[in-house]
């Protein structure tokens, strides 16, 4: 139904925000945070939240929202 917002339908659907995001280490996300867009990072964001809960990657992702507004 709503396609045109992506990165945040896909997590609403509980489907990862990037490809191999679960064998992805906190460092290797903390990198690549740094390089998406702020409705990537919103979604990243978000399933960190809900599922793995790591801090560092919840950090990075916080901060780069706040970087980019």
């Amino acid at each position: 139904a709503s396609t045109a917002k992506a990165p945040q339908a896909e997590n609403k659907t509980g489907q990862s925000p990037m490809r191999n995001y679960d064998q992805l280490t906190a460092k290797d996300l903390v990198t690549r945070v740094q390089k998406l867009s702020a409705p990537q990072v919103t979604a990243v964001l978000d399933y960190e939240r809900a599922r793995k809960k790591r801090a560092t990657v919840i950090r990075a992702a916080e901060q780069r929202l706040a970087a980019a507004s």
